[in-house]
């Protein structure tokens, strides 16, 4: 099996990326639009907002690959519907869990005079949003699990249509405020979870007999959830600690800059969704192993491209009078920062395949310790430098698990000969 392979390829892969079309999209024609709508005031609110949304919805990271795999193992119609629902509730308790602990450090920060462009009620539609997202994730992952990427992914794209056309009508409208753009995408994640829920359903009717085999297949969710929230704020760590330290003006453009980087960084989930029900079967695991090698290898090749004419890029995007600008040399620096990270993730996703969980978590905290170090060094008269410096971190801890593990320097090789 090759990532070329005419099936994979053309059944699986592909289909995936209908949905970050439309994301490409949405950056490319509607964006720079709802910037300018917000103004400085209010679109630092939701870029902070939205960096906690991604932050949180590590959990989905952590729910997807397990579901993938016992979605993919089972064929039973009662099996999958059970699953949806046991994954549904386990995921929904998990959420929040995970929204209260980061209210509580949101109030320890505030109590320790940490500031950061806020309000209480766009916190709570933030959080409705997640909630709602969660569980339209957890369908998702059941019809990818199925090897029905088509559908999902037609979804997924249809719906961040609705949720954008719901807030760009109701800011346009005249009130151009960080609460009513968020509720908007609330109103529509909200409509997508009603009819995702009613459909899966009707197409896997749920037996309650298979309930034992639903808890079995997520008794690994501690793990994958401690590995997921490091990856996500290892990813969101910068945008954090920049939005409490600097300017909401410069805050806000440096989100706008990173904001197609993070799309791009998801790029890598259509190609997990279809390899890793292979990986999870021995006699495919060696050649969807090479597959996945060669996929990140391509992906990389458009950051590498696009970081010496990043100028150019924003200037095409936002027109030559966008104060994003001046950033162009960050951005650069971030494209290549961003090319590293995704040659060496594969690394990362063998160690989650082989179940070494402690190596695992091991390397995603030596990365954020680096971020960390890095992002405290940027000085008060530059501090994206260190924003720079801290985004190399996952390539060069990436780079140190290839190098200390010859097995999986071996998946590189010799990917299609090992069995």
């Amino acid at each position: 099996m090759s990532l070329f392979d005419r099936r994979l390829l053309g059944r699986e892969i592909l289909p995936g990326y209908g949905y970050y079309l439309a994301v490409l999209a949405w950056m490319l024609l509607v964006l720079p639009w709802q910037v300018r709508t917000l103004g400085p005031d209010q679109w630092p609110i939701v870029a902070f907002c939205l960096s906690l949304h991604a932050l949180l919805f590590g959990l989905d990271l952590a729910l997807s690959p397990l579901l993938l795999q016992a979605a993919g193992a089972r064929t039973e119609p009662g099996f999958i519907g059970f699953l949806y629902l046991h994954a549904h509730a386990r995921c929904r308790n998990a959420a929040l869990l995970l929204a209260m602990a980061m209210l509580l450090l949101l109030a320890i920060g505030r109590h320790f005079g940490l500031t950061a462009p806020l309000t209480p009620s766009a916190l709570l539609l933030m959080l409705a949003l997640y909630l709602l997202q969660i569980q339209n994730a957890v369908a998702l992952a059941i019809w990818n699990g199925r090897g029905q990427q088509a559908l999902a992914s037609g979804r997924s794209a249809a719906f961040l249509l609705v949720r954008h056309a719901f807030a760009s009508l109701f800011i346009a409208a005249g009130a151009a405020s960080a609460e009513v753009f968020l509720f908007g995408l609330v109103l529509g994640a909200g409509l997508e979870w009603q009819t995702n829920r009613r459909i899966l359903l009707r197409q896997y009717p749920p037996d309650s007999g298979h309930a034992a085999g639903t808890g079995q297949s997520l008794t690994l969710l501690p793990w994958a959830l401690a590995s997921a929230a490091l990856a996500l704020l290892s990813t969101q760590f910068d945008r954090l600690w920049l939005g409490v330290q600097i300017d909401s003006a410069d805050f806000g453009t440096y989100v706008l800059i990173g904001t197609p980087l993070a799309a791009y960084l998801s790029l890598q989930m259509p190609i997990q969704r279809s390899l890793l029900p292979r990986l999870s079967r021995p006699e495919s695991a060696p050649a969807a192993m090479r597959a996945v090698w060669q996929a990140h290898a391509l992906l990389a090749v458009p950051c590498l491209l696009a970081a010496p004419v990043s100028d150019w890029l924003l200037h095409l995007w936002l027109g030559p009078l966008s104060p994003a600008l001046a950033l162009a040399p960050v951005l650069s620096a971030l494209l290549f920062a961003l090319a590293a990270a995704i040659l060496t993730a594969p690394a990362f996703l063998w160690l989650m395949h082989q179940r070494r969980w402690p190596q695992l978590l091991l390397a995603q905290c030596l990365t954020l310790v680096l971020q960390a170090w890095w992002l405290s060094q940027g000085r008060d008269a530059a501090p994206f430098e260190g924003a720079i410096r801290a985004a190399f971190m996952p390539g060069l801890v990436g780079l140190s698990v290839i190098l200390l593990h010859p097995a999986l320097l071996t998946t590189l090789l010799r990917g299609d000969k090992r069995r």
